[in-house]
């Protein structure tokens, strides 16, 4: 056994059968899974959306007007 705890979390992912999992929790997984969904689908048009993706996105890069070497 390991003291890593991603590693523990891995081996026990890993060894996880879908019938391990009790039916109230795969059904909160599922309720939340498609709020998440529905929450990215109505934000996307969202007034501030272009703002915030502007923001997330790495700066351009300074077109060059030199050629470059090739």
């Amino acid at each position: 056994m390991t003291t890593d705890v991603t590693a523990t979390l891995a081996d026990f992912a890993a060894g996880l059968k879908f019938e391990d999992i009790p039916e109230h929790v795969r059904e909160n997984c599922r309720i939340l899974l498609l709020d998440t969904l529905a929450c990215a689908l109505a934000g996307h048009l969202g007034e501030e959306t272009p703002q915030i993706a502007a923001m997330a996105s790495p700066p351009a890069r300074a077109a060059s007007a030199a050629p470059s070497a090739a």
